[in-house]
């Protein structure tokens, strides 16, 4: 189950690379994470995953949760929000023209 520890441990670990980077003026590392951090956030915004369980097609309600979701190719490791499933999701890209 994922858990916020483990969100916590993640957002941690990142903080703690882009402040080595700055301290050891490692720049090239910082503007890394930044860009890889720039390219999660748009992926999150157009691509929703469908439980198998319950049929759901939904968003994760936080960055930090699709950040940490494991992923599998054209699916995503994560929990529905409607029946609780905890298992791979289906990754689907959201039509811009039906938005």
């Amino acid at each position: 189950m994922q858990s916020k520890i483990g969100n916590g441990i993640i957002l941690v670990l990142i903080v703690s690379v882009l402040i080595l980077c700055i301290l050891f003026r490692i720049w090239i590392g910082v503007v890394i994470v930044a860009l890889a951090l720039a390219v999660h956030l748009n992926l999150w915004k157009k691509y929703r995953y469908d439980c198998p369980k319950c049929s759901m097609s939904f968003q994760p309600s936080s960055f930090i949760e699709s950040l940490t979701a494991l992923n599998f190719g054209e699916h995503r490791k994560m929990k529905c929000p409607r029946c609780g499933f905890y298992g791979l999701m289906k990754t689907v890209k959201i039509d811009e023209n039906r938005r």
